[in-house]
């Protein structure tokens, strides 16, 4: 036992999280998700001052046909797409890219309130069916699109105000990845719409 007692044990590899590290990697994303929460908290309050019927008809309606939400989820996320790859190509895109979350949190957020308020506990089912998955889905590509658009924006602003000429980036890359945007917005349309008229046959509130 005294053999043991004067043994000294070391933790190897004990790595602690570092916070700061992690925010500087990740600001973009991080930053896109705290706009989106404030958006979903000024949707609720939206909701709150404004609920009428017409509100109500518009937050709640949905497309029964497959092909006619496919055509208009495409039309607007790609739309949604066009838009965040602009301001990549912008001097200061990276600077106003976070409004999108927050447009997209206060859609959700009156979204979530309506059918809240007017279905209480049944709607809070609804929403964790219907609208969770669609939005958090949304949200995350929404985030991933920010995150490369914003480092093209401040590549080019950066080139700018330094007059650095030698400062360019690989036109094949970036292609690349627009493709991969166009393929996941594209894709996203097609679930949501999946989502949206396959649940919205089976589930009723």
């Amino acid at each position: 036992m005294e053999e043991l007692e004067n043994i000294n044990f070391e933790i190897v590899n004990d790595k602690k999280f570092d916070f700061k590290t992690f925010f500087q990697n990740n600001k973009e994303s991080v930053y896109s998700i705290i706009f989106y929460v404030f958006g979903l908290i000024l949707g609720s309050y939206f909701y709150a001052v404004s609920k009428s019927e017409a509100v109500n008809t518009v937050l709640t309606e949905v497309t029964k046909s497959f092909s006619v939400a496919v055509v208009a989820n495409l039309m607007l996320y790609l739309s949604l797409f066009l838009l965040i790859v602009l301001m990549g190509f912008s001097l200061i895109g990276f600077a106003v890219m976070n409004f999108i979350p927050v447009i997209a949190g206060i859609f959700y957020g009156m979204k979530c309130a309506c059918y809240f308020s007017l279905y209480s506990g049944k709607g809070i089912g609804y929403i964790l069916l219907l609208i969770a998955p669609v939005s958090a889905l949304l949200i995350s590509l929404i985030v991933y699109a920010l995150s490369c658009n914003s480092k093209l924006s401040k590549t080019i602003y950066e080139a700018v105000k330094n007059k650095n000429r030698d400062n360019t980036f690989s036109v094949k890359s970036l292609l690349i990845e627009i493709i991969i945007q166009v393929v996941l917005f594209s894709a996203h349309a097609v679930i949501n719409a999946s989502l949206s008229v396959g649940l919205e046959n089976i589930i009723t509130i």
